[in-house]
């Protein structure tokens, strides 16, 4: 869609993105360097340093990793709407198959087959001349969270699974999710690793047969 608005509207949807920020940047930084006098001091002028030096990259990161936001927003909406969906069609008695919840959650094996083919055609592209990386920094992006996703789900199928209370594996799944995105990121990437095993071996199946 973005390309099509591109090509047939000629409304660049990234250059737009890019000069919403680079503007809203600009903004912060005329409304500090405009304080009083009295009011400026050493801190103001590094927060000003601070915009000078880390905008650009900001910029330059978002609007790279945009296609990949665009893709996570995207499943996250279709899932609302399928909770919205399945909330009205059992209010109007409608027969619709309940999801049975994250911790039975599982992308298809192919799933990294798909993967694995897109990185090595961007490669492709690479050998080609054609700047490849925005591509691969997406894919990347795209399966880390893919897999982050599926490993929080292994990790909900064995903590319901286990004998503590509901308060407990309530707490403990919130705790995961809280450490492993805001405070320690070498968590993030354990459950994404363990994600990556299930989808591999298909742990929670083992689990079942065990």
């Amino acid at each position: 869609m973005i390309m099509l608005m591109d090509a047939f509207l000629g409304i660049n949807f990234l250059q737009q993105l890019k000069d919403m920020y680079a503007e809203s940047f600009q903004m912060t930084k005329d409304m500090l360097s405009g304080m009083p006098a009295g009011m400026q001091n050493e801190n103001i002028d590094k927060v000003i340093k601070t915009y000078d030096e880390m905008g650009p990259m900001i910029i330059s990161f978002i609007s790279n990793i945009f296609p990949a936001v665009l893709i996570v927003s995207s499943v996250a909406t279709a899932y609302v709407n399928y909770m919205v969906a399945f909330k009205f069609a059992k209010r109007f008695s409608i027969t619709v198959r309940p999801h049975e919840g994250i911790a039975y959650f599982s992308f298809p094996r192919t799933f990294m087959t798909a993967i694995a083919v897109m990185m090595l055609l961007s490669y492709l592209l690479g050998v080609f001349g054609i700047d490849a990386g925005i591509i691969q920094t997406n894919l990347i992006m795209i399966l880390f969270i893919a897999m982050y996703l599926q490993g929080f789900a292994v990790t909900k199928f064995f903590v319901l699974r286990s004998r503590m209370s509901i308060g407990y594996k309530r707490i403990s799944l919130f705790m995961l999710l809280f450490i492993s995105l805001f405070m320690i990121p070498g968590l993030a990437f354990a459950v994404a690793l363990a994600g990556l095993v299930d989808l591999a071996i298909d742990l929670r199946k083992i689990n079942r047969t065990v």
